[in-house]
């Protein structure tokens, strides 16, 4: 032991030893133990030899409690921490965590402007009503009872609710290790459920789309093209660039949404996408390959970064300001019921007439349930299939025939269908054959079975009205 210590005699329990400065005077009392748990020293320095000896003679009689089994002993700093937290309010422990921890999305990045100035109003009106009280008084019944009140609106309801809950999880089970704050979560009651949806609206017909898009403003004439080739959200058309849409490979890249700065506020920036499944290289429809063309030879400015539509005073075009322009334009085809966000519903609506399967069409509409799996589902199949379902839905709604060319391709295209069909429908007879025990697939004079036309038209008289309701889906 140095100059500077001196242990003075040894208690019952402990120990206690001075420590003095270089000039011999003292710098403190320090009170030491080994736990009895795993038999590291605890120590804690004291001004005064008399609260050395308190400290250590409470830190016996827990010690004594634990080896007899009546109590669990746990180190002095863990026992601090928790009289700290037996005070501290609402507002102070779910500030600091929402500030630090709640305002990203599970991955850790940070929320989209709009979406966090929702969660931010969900926070302010927990703080409003809990802000005051100690996080350990807050029970099931003060819960339940901020539920009852209500907020005004069942989704403010449901946001605020899911964020209290995911507060209290967190403070009853720290996920970085410390030291619980509260013993439980007090939010028992389920999660309420989502308000009703509106009822779907009708996909727009082809002829509706036409006269849509002859009436929308000619330097965004362009944005019902691509809003119905490649079933965009309103926020992801205002934000394609020129340099996006790779013409020779006939590739479009999605790497953009049109989004306000901090605080939802400001003009509109070129920011990240809704989700990550939402960024993706899609294929371009022929047919629309030269109106995008002369679209930007006759709107578009020659620099590397021009935007496909030209905003008057910002760089982007506020998706509101086209939402008003498409607004104006659905009267022209008497449908007023329409939105932008409709013409999102309705390609993904036609992708399903057009034969795609639900992966396929869950990729096609970018959506971000099971996006992993989705992407190597389509990684399989390749995206042969996935161009051939752009190609037929862009041609069934925006792409018809215009000229001898397009009819060609048109009738080629028919032909092909048929012929997927016959050989479909040769399978199903040969199939039904077996199962009959006759020749497969085979007629009276031995050749391939005539398909019956009044059974092959049938199933597709009614697929627009049978699926109307996809028209609701996001």
């Amino acid at each position: 032991m140095n100059g500077n210590h001196r242990r003075v005699a040894r208690r019952a329990f402990g120990n206690i030893t001075i420590r003095r400065r270089p000039d011999g005077t003292i710098r403190s009392y320090r009170a030491g133990y080994n736990a009895p748990t795993d038999g590291r020293r605890v120590v804690r320095d004291f001004p005064t030899r008399a609260k050395a000896d308190e400290w250590l003679e409470r830190e016996a009689a827990l010690d004594a409690a634990h080896r007899a089994g009546i109590t669990r002993w746990t180190h002095p700093s863990q026992r601090e921490r928790a009289d700290r937290n037996a005070d501290v309010t609402f507002h102070q422990w779910a500030g600091d965590w929402y500030r630090s921890r709640g305002r990203c999305d599970r991955h850790g990045n940070p929320l989209a402007p709009a979406t966090l100035r929702v969660k931010d109003l969900a926070f302010q009106r927990l703080d409003r009503h809990f802000g005051r009280m100690r996080m350990k008084d807050i029970t099931v019944r003060d819960v339940n009872r901020f539920l009852d009140r209500g907020l005004g609106s069942a989704t403010a309801d449901r946001n605020a609710y899911i964020l209290l809950h995911r507060i209290m999880r967190e403070a009853a089970n720290p996920s970085d290790g410390t030291d619980p704050v509260i013993q439980r979560d007090p939010c028992v009651r389920a999660t309420p459920d989502k308000p009703e949806p509106a009822p779907p609206i009708p996909p727009a017909t082809p002829e509706q789309l036409e006269a849509i898009r002859n009436a929308m403003p000619d330097k965004t004439r362009i944005a019902i093209d691509v809003a119905v080739a490649f079933a965009l959200r309103a926020g992801e058309i205002c934000a394609l660039q020129v340099a996006d849409f790779d013409l020779d490979n006939m590739t479009l890249h999605l790497r953009h949404s049109a989004r306000r700065g901090e605080g939802d506020v400001g003009p509109y920036l070129l920011g990240g996408m809704k989700t990550r499944s939402s960024m993706d290289d899609m294929p371009i429809p022929h047919a629309l390959k030269p109106r995008l063309e002369r679209h930007i030879r006759t709107w578009c400015d020659p620099t590397p970064d021009a935007m496909l539509l030209k905003a008057e005073h910002a760089r982007v075009m506020p998706p509101s300001t086209l939402r008003t322009q498409f607004a104006r334009a659905r009267l022209a085809a008497g449908r007023p019921d329409l939105h932008l966000h409709t013409l999102r519903a309705t390609a993904i609506s036609e992708a399903v007439h057009q034969g795609a399967e639900p992966k396929e069409t869950q990729r096609f509409g970018r959506h971000a349930d099971n996006a992993t799996s989705l992407r190597h589902y389509q990684r399989a199949r390749g995206e042969d299939k996935r161009r051939e379902l752009s190609d037929r839905s862009y041609m069934a709604l925006l792409g018809g025939p215009r000229n001898e060319h397009d009819i060609t391709l048109a009738i080629e295209d028919r032909r092909k269908r048929i012929r997927e069909l016959q050989e479909e429908i040769n399978r199903l007879e040969r199939l039904r054959g077996r199962l009959s025990g006759d020749a497969p697939g085979s007629g009276p004079d031995g050749r391939a079975s005539a398909p019956d036309p009044g059974r092959t038209a049938g199933p597709h008289r009614g697929r627009r009205a049978a699926c109307a309701g996809d028209a609701s889906r996001p």
